[in-house]
This record gives C-alpha cells, structure tokens and sequence, in this order.
C-alpha cells in the first residue's frame, strides 16, 4: 500500500520532480523554435533573420571565405532635410559623420571592420548605404509622454558587396528607432540619432555572420 501510494505521488503533476522535468520539456521547445534556420537561399524576406526589416539574398556566399569588412562612407546626399529649422544643424551634423556610428556597430561584429572608399582584395566584404532616414524626433515628448512617444528615427538602405568581383551579394533595408535612455543618459538629439546608426552597423554585421 505504501509502495502504491509513493508512486502516485511521484506521478503527482503538482511533485517537483514532474515540475522540473516539464520545465525541461518546455525549455527544449522553446530552444527548438528559436533554432529554426534562417533562409539564406535567393530570394526576397521579410522580416528576416536576426530582426532584419527586408533583405534580398541576390547570391548567397559563406562569411568564412572573407577576412576583412571594409564600410564605405555611408550616402546622405539625399536624406530628407528635416522641417525644424532648430533641428536642422543638429541633423546636418550627424550625417555629415554617419559613417563613424555605423562603423562601430560594424566592429560589434567584425573588430578589424574599417572605413575605405574603395576596396578591391579578394577575401574583402564590402558594406555600403544609403541614409533614407534621419529624424531626431522630439525630446519633450522622450522625457514627459513615454511609451515610444517622440522616438527618433533611422534607415538605411544598404548593399554587402564582394570586393573582388564587384558582386552584390545582400541588400538590405533596416530602420531603428530610439528613445530616452534609463535616467535620461544618452536623451541628447546628436546621442539618439547615432545610437540608431550604430544599431544598423550591427545588423549589418548579424547579417553576415548568419551566412
């Protein structure tokens, strides 16, 4: 009776022991989703991979056969001009350097990444782009309404291209958008709209280190 009486308890949904094990269960599936590979075939995605907006895969390649990341300078020749015309110094300021945010979100990935007009080593990646987007959004709003209220926003449109051949291998399109900072460290128009370009030189890096 003894014997019968343990083993009911043991199979007790409520016993610790069962708890872990579908905790286990639970953790093993959830991990099996997450592993789910990402499509690195041909073709256009959609929210793609490592929290990509778009990419078109125009040929695959495999990140191992490349030593070195070269960014070139990033286009904003054609940004939109924002409206404010007290922010429009404040803008003008971050493009006329949006290469060097970008590169350091590169570096995340890739240390040795560096800035080159032009690359033509083999065993090169090229990483370009073009700023579609920069606005500073509203800091009154940051600080007093919250919620992703007065985020400032930036795109890129952008190519990986291997060096030697001139091929395009990835474009991509990634928009990131920030807001004020824990306590508000790093709330200042210039601090937000860099973090967003930083944030896309990572992606840009994830990019390839998923292929």
């Amino acid at each position: 009776m003894s014997v019968m009486q343990s083993s009911s308890n043991n199979d007790h949904p409520g016993d610790p022991m069962i708890r872990r094990r579908l905790f286990a269960v639970a953790v093993l599936a959830i991990a099996a989703m997450s592993a789910k590979k990402v499509p690195t075939a041909p073709g256009q995605y959609k929210e793609w991979g490592p929290d990509i907006d778009s990419i078109e895969i125009v040929k695959t390649f495999k990140a191992s056969d490349y030593s070195k990341v070269i960014v070139q300078p990033l286009d904003t020749s054609s940004t939109p001009k924002t409206e404010e015309q007290d922010m429009a110094e404040r803008v003008a300021k971050v493009a006329a350097s949006a290469t060097e945010p970008f590169l350091a979100g590169v570096k995340k990935g890739f240390p040795d990444a560096t800035i080159a007009k032009t690359a033509t080593a083999p065993g090169t990646l090229i990483v370009r782009g073009k700023v579609t987007v920069l606005e500073p959004g509203s800091r009154a709003k940051r600080m007093w309404v919250g919620y992703g209220a007065g985020a400032a926003r930036t795109a890129i449109d952008g190519e990986i291209v291997d060096a030697k051949s001139g091929e395009v291998l990835i474009r991509f399109t990634q928009e990131r958008r920030s807001g004020i900072e824990k306590f508000g460290r790093g709330s200042s128009y210039e601090e937000i709209m860099n973090r967003n370009l930083t944030a896309i030189g990572e992606d840009a890096a994830n990019i390839i280190k998923t292929f």
